[in-house]
């Protein structure tokens, strides 16, 4: 087994500006840098989609995916979520991370749910491999925040609270009460309302892991652990991120100022320069 498997759904094409573009491009971009990262090799990703992005991206997921370090399950008959209902999103989007969970249960023995915009330390896999214990929830709770529009990057405390890309967990526990066999997006969304709520609001799996797992232990992670990508429009959970921008400006602990961060390489750069 893996030790770790990261998670991830796509928004339906029909809901995406540009979905064969830029917004394939920063997924394919970001979803290849999680296990890439980091300083070990005993991960896996797990995508699911109602179909791959053509052109160049889809290429690098196909690639991966040929290499084995990547499993993606795609469901090209689902319909998209309607967007002016968010419950109807948040719905698309936990019936795809069911299917994930279900088949990355069989690959790895921890699951995190990483928005497909956001980035990962290079020490997560290796701290969970370190720490793990069954029913144990990893959360990060210390970060960054990338400003698209400027460039920058700042320092956030209080991660696990503004951000989706931040606990991990065991994936057999949460397998267990999805309670269903699950082949398509259409069965993941008939989950039961704890596990819907928990794996539609990932980021308040902190909250809901007593109740999926009596008796578990939770660990934060002793050093900032992934970086939220805001400011660029098109988050999966359909967050308003020009105004999450200037809303959460003045709750990050510290302001680095302006740097060049203009792609992965160089936010992934700067993230593993600054260690655990």
């Amino acid at each position: 087994m893996k030790t770790l498997a990261f998670l991830t759904g796509l928004r339906h094409p029909d809901t995406v500006e540009d979905y064969d573009g830029a917004y394939g491009e920063r997924v394919a971009a970001c979803i290849e840098s999680w296990g890439g990262c980091q300083t070990i090799t005993d991960t896996h990703t797990v995508l699911v989609c109602n179909r791959l992005p053509f052109g160049a991206s889809g290429a690098v997921l196909k690639a991966m995916e040929a290499a084995g370090t990547l499993t993606v399950i795609d469901d090209v008959a689902a319909a998209p979520p309607e967007l002016s209902d968010r419950e109807d999103t948040l719905r698309d989007k936990a019936a795809k991370l069911a299917l994930a969970t279900a088949a990355a249960a069989r690959i790895a023995r921890v699951g995190m749910v990483a928005d497909c915009d956001d980035w990962v330390a290079p020490a997560i896999a290796e701290w969970v491999r370190d720490n793990y214990e069954p029913r144990r929830l990893f959360t990060v709770t210390r970060g960054w925040i990338y400003f698209a529009e400027t460039e920058e990057m700042r320092e956030a405390d209080g991660f696990h609270r503004i951000c989706g890309t931040c606990n991990a967990w065991c994936l057999r526990t949460v397998r267990r009460r999805l309670r269903r066999k699950l082949e398509s997006i259409e069965d993941g969304r008939r989950i039961s309302r704890v596990a819907k709520q928990f794996l539609a609001r990932h980021s308040k799996a902190w909250r809901w892991w007593p109740k999926l797992a009596p008796g578990g232990s939770r660990l934060a992670a002793p050093f900032r652990g992934a970086v939220y990508h805001l400011g660029h429009g098109d988050n999966i959970s359909l967050n308003r991120t020009a105004e999450m921008a200037a809303r959460h400006r003045g709750r990050v602990a510290h302001r680095l100022g302006r740097a060049p961060l203009a792609d992965t390489s160089r936010v992934l750069r700067y993230v593993g320069a600054s260690g655990p």
